[in-house]
């Protein structure tokens, strides 16, 4: 009995580990690497570093991420670390074209995630395991008419870090 409940239990253990939110895009790892180490990576993966990128934000042109052609892919820095990744999948003027898709990446998180769902709205998925949160969403910009789907995945602690350095300044 005892045999059988620590088998049980190491099971369990295992799935609950091998559930976590996905920390490494790419080969850049969230919390981890560096501006100088993202650029290299994915100057070496063939991608070129967009006009715009700073060490803040780094912006690489038509990733392939997750079976998708996304039409650009941020990597924002905190303390000289990777805390955010978003990528722009598709942008249109019509956001009924997003519906199916947004739907798939929905579901999708729910079948990976299912435990670490925190909303699930018609535009809108975040999941969150309490150090690394994936959201999907479909935004608008306003001053440009445009619908933006996108996926995005942060470091916690780093995006904390951030929000309070930046609200310490006001």
């Amino acid at each position: 009995m005892k045999k059988l409940l620590f088998t049980l239990l190491l099971s369990l253990l295992t799935l609950t580990m091998s559930a976590q939110i996905q920390r490494t895009f790419l080969g850049n790892t969230l919390g981890v690497s560096t501006c100088a180490q993202v650029k290299s990576n994915m100057i070496q993966k063939g991608y070129r570093v967009a006009e715009g990128s700073d060490t803040d934000c780094l912006i690489f042109l038509n990733v392939k991420f997750a079976g998708y052609s996304c039409e650009k892919a941020f990597f924002y820095f905190h303390n000289k670390k990777l805390y955010m990744v978003s990528f722009l999948l598709e942008q249109s003027f019509i956001k009924d074209s997003f519906n199916q898709e947004i739907e798939i990446l929905k579901d999708r998180l729910i079948y990976k995630y299912p435990q670490y769902i925190t909303i699930n709205e018609d535009d809108h998925l975040s999941a969150n395991d309490g150090v690394t949160a994936v959201s999907v969403a479909c935004s608008y910009l306003e001053e440009y008419y445009l619908h933006m789907l996108s996926l995005g995945y942060i470091d916690n602690k780093l995006m904390e870090e951030k929000f309070k350095s930046t609200s310490d300044e006001l």
